[in-house]
């Protein structure tokens, strides 16, 4: 019986393969594998994109307020979308906690910044700002920043702020030439000569640095703003030239005895004299006019204590480099010499050592000298200036010319009438060539007919051509003379038009073809692209250019 249903199983099975058979024929392509079948239609595996990681938790915390991003990644390409980025916070004596940024790693992703502002933080390292050449302003201040290195190729700054930097060197300063406002107040900046290429600084704050010496400053004529204050310096002479452009200002250049509040005295006009309180100073030079007493002649007096039991009198002459010490009532008398400080008493010795130990609170070892100390200190607290530095100074101020920038008209030599509305620059070899300029803001001007613009050479091929150009009506007058024969014509240069030839016609266009080596009405446009030609050689900008180009 199990023998015959193994049977039937056996016959059942070939049954149903037989059936298959007919209605699923086999094919005879191979059938692909699992394998064939993924490789013939591949899955894209999606790239992840970069982000941004920060070293410091706080800098990421102020990134994502200032991004409004508080959670998530942020990526490289989100980054790369700033171009303002503002984390400063407000200054505090006692920083509080955990709100200070001290590590900045993280913003080199931020390749397009125009602006970033860090104030207050405590960021010694920059390095990551290095490659941020789109930076156009730069906020540190408030920051021990050691090194500047990482600022050298940022050449596209125009604003920059490093009070209370700690750096070293300031060398890397030099190459940001497009600064206009930079700050460095409480900086430990010593030397300001790295700054004299910086010729487009219009504020510059060195405040309450190291900086002893100002010359290197001295060329920086597009200075508006200058702060000084807290500075060691004791000589601001360098800036006379720059000093009336600045509007804004914490010191002042003494330029005469009069701003110092001296006066002529009434019975000596020949002498300068201030007074104050119990002691008066005198100023006289020899050639101010002739002193009845010789011994205030080429001097500066200092009477001290005057009309009372101490009154003392030290003069000093800055030509011989020497002290005269007496006293009113003729008790003592003796100089002193300005370099070896050696005495030579002419009499009362010992009544001025114990005169000027009695007179004086504070007594020099050598007591002889303590007067010429104090003649030195009230020089100094008094005017601000050495008692050689007071002698210099002319009775009443020279007027100074503002500086000229390089790019001004009288930079490029224009000389102005003595109204100021109307400049004219001159050459005189090998032939007379001059361009002249004036302004309706300048004022009216007697030399003008109305125009703006005046060209005019002697020597083109033996012509005298004169241009002037008429800036509000976009209109050329030209003028032409040879030998009492002459000829004139206005050009429109925007339609390239021209009328008005005369006052005859044929000579006058023969004359101008002549010169211009043209033929027909081909001469038209060639007188203003000559001219053009001249003042682009010459100033090294167009006409248009040159007629807007400031005064000074």
């Amino acid at each position: 019986m199990r023998k015959l249903s193994v049977i039937l199983l056996v016959i059942a099975l070939s049954c149903t393969l037989a059936t298959c058979s007919k209605t699923a024929p086999i094919s005879s392509d191979p059938v692909p594998t699992a394998v064939e079948t993924a490789s013939a239609t591949p899955v894209p595996t999606p790239k992840p994109e970069k982000t941004v990681s920060f070293a410091d938790p706080i800098l990421e915390k102020m990134v994502r307020a200032a991004m409004n991003k508080p959670e998530g990644d942020i990526t490289v390409a989100e980054a790369e979308a700033l171009t303002e980025l503002k984390i400063s916070i407000d200054w505090n004596p006692d920083p509080v906690p955990n709100t200070q940024i001290k590590d900045i790693s993280g913003l080199e992703n931020f390749k397009n910044l125009e602006n970033l502002e860090l104030h207050f933080h405590a960021i010694s390292d920059i390095s990551p700002l290095a490659g941020l050449t789109k930076l156009t302003r730069l906020s540190l201040g408030g920051n021990p920043i050691s090194d500047l290195t990482p600022l050298a190729g940022l050449t596209n700054i125009e604003s920059l702020t490093l009070f209370n930097c700690q750096a070293k060197d300031y060398t890397p300063l030099a190459k940001l030439t497009r600064l206009g406002m930079l700050l460095l107040d409480y900086s430990t900046l010593d030397d300001v000569s790295i700054l004299s290429g910086l010729t487009e600084l219009w504020w510059l704050s060195i405040a309450n640095t190291q900086v002893n010496d100002v010359s290197p400053l001295s060329n920086l004529s597009n200075l508006r703003q200058l702060q000084l204050s807290g500075c060691p310096i004791s000589d601001y002479t360098p800036l006379l030239a720059i000093y009336p452009n600045l509007e804004d200002k914490d010191f002042n250049i003494v330029t005469s005895l009069r701003q110092l509040g001296f006066a002529p005295i009434n019975n000596a006009p020949q002498v300068e004299g201030y007074k104050e309180d119990d002691m008066f100073i005198t100023v006289h030079h020899a050639e101010w006019g002739e002193m009845d007493d010789e011994e205030r002649v080429d001097a500066v007096l200092l009477c001290k204590d005057y009309e009372t039991e101490n009154e003392i009198i030290v003069i000093y002459y800055p030509l011989k480099e020497q002290f005269l010490v007496l006293s009113h009532p003729g008790d003592f008398r003796y100089f002193i010499d300005v370099k070896s400080l050696e005495a030579g008493v002419e009499y009362g010795e010992d009544r001025a050592n114990a005169f000027i130990e009695k007179a004086y609170d504070e007594v020099d070892p050598f007591v002889l000298v303590t007067p010429i100390r104090d003649f030195e200190r009230i020089m100094t607290e008094t005017f601000g200036v050495s008692a050689d530095m007071l002698f210099d100074l002319p009775r009443e101020a020279e007027a100074v010319q503002p500086a000229a920038s390089e790019n001004s008209l009288i930079g490029m030599g224009f000389d102005f009438n003595d109204a100021g509305t109307f400049g004219v620059y001159e050459e005189h070899e090998p032939h007379y060539v001059n361009v002249a300029i004036t302004r309706p803001e300048w004022g009216e001007c007697s030399e003008s007919w109305g125009w703006n613009v005046q060209f005019m050479d002697t020597n083109i091929n033996g012509y005298s051509v004169l241009i002037w150009y008429f800036v509000d009506q976009e209109k050329y007058n030209v003028r032409i003379e040879r030998d009492g024969q002459g000829g004139n014509y206005d050009y429109f240069p925007a339609t390239d038009e021209y009328s008005n030839i005369g006052p005859d016609a044929e000579i006058a266009a023969q004359m101008f073809n002549n010169a211009f080596e043209t033929k027909g009405d081909g001469f038209r446009d060639k007188p203003i692209t000559y001219m053009e030609k001249v003042i682009l050689d010459r100033f090294g900008m167009s006409i248009d250019e040159l007629y807007a180009a400031p005064k000074q």
